[in-house]
């Protein structure tokens, strides 16, 4: 589903959850997809983290290589 991850360990979070400053040492994970594998990679974290409510965010690449693309493309097909 994905070409890549990149996992960046001992990322400090904090937020308000439940009326309540949650501080936690969490792992940011960076995946490389196409648009349209982004609605079984965001089912993932609902179905099988332990949070309520995991993080899944998605940021547009409004630009990249040709070359970057392609490995992409032959990677997730």
């Amino acid at each position: 589903m994905i070409a890549c991850a990149n996992i960046i360990p001992s990322a400090l979070s904090l937020c308000f959850w439940q009326n309540e400053l949650i501080k936690d040492q969490e792992c940011l994970v960076i995946m490389k997809i196409l648009n349209q594998k982004k609605p079984s990679v965001g089912d993932y974290p609902e179905e099988h983290h332990f949070y309520d409510v995991p993080e899944f965010i998605a940021h547009p690449v409004s630009e990249t290589t040709d070359a970057y693309l392609s490995w992409i493309l032959k990677e997730i097909s």
